[in-house]
């Protein structure tokens, strides 16, 4: 079985039941985004493009002639490998930053560094009383 090359995704949008709807223009004085077109005595459309689903809308209506309903879009291939590349970029530098670095040691020979977490633990114990820091960094004391 071949896979499509291509990706689904929705958005939830408003949809105006016209069946019940009344033409009082409530829903579109209430769009924050004015999604909602309206012209008196006439039904209501709903623009998507402007529609940012907030369903500020629905509450508005009168009758409940307005719902919010998922508008499916399809992408083409080159845009989700696109997507996918970034990701994987991303997904690569992080993994980057978080790995110890090496360094040439004594004799010639190439010691891994701490991290900076253990760094970062050795800095805050120095100079107490105790021996070493703890495991955990939830179990250093609050304060001090």
């Amino acid at each position: 079985m071949q896979m499509p090359l291509k990706a689904m995704f929705y958005r939830t949008v408003a949809s105006v039941d016209y069946s019940t709807c009344i033409k009082c223009g409530l829903c579109a004085r209430a769009c924050p985004t004015k999604a909602v077109n309206w012209a008196p005595r006439s039904y209501p459309t709903i623009n998507l493009k402007l529609c940012t689903g907030c369903s500020i809308c629905v509450s508005s209506c009168p009758k409940g002639s307005i719902r919010m309903v998922r508008k499916y879009s399809v992408l083409p291939v080159a845009v989700v490998l696109s997507l996918l590349l970034v990701f994987a970029v991303i997904v690569y530098a992080v993994n980057m930053a978080t790995q110890p670095v090496a360094v040439e040691g004594v004799g010639g020979t190439v010691t891994p560094v701490e991290s900076w977490y253990e760094r970062y633990k050795e800095s805050i114990w120095e100079g107490r009383s105790e021996e070493a820091p703890p495991k955990d960094p939830l179990s250093v004391p609050f304060g001090g």
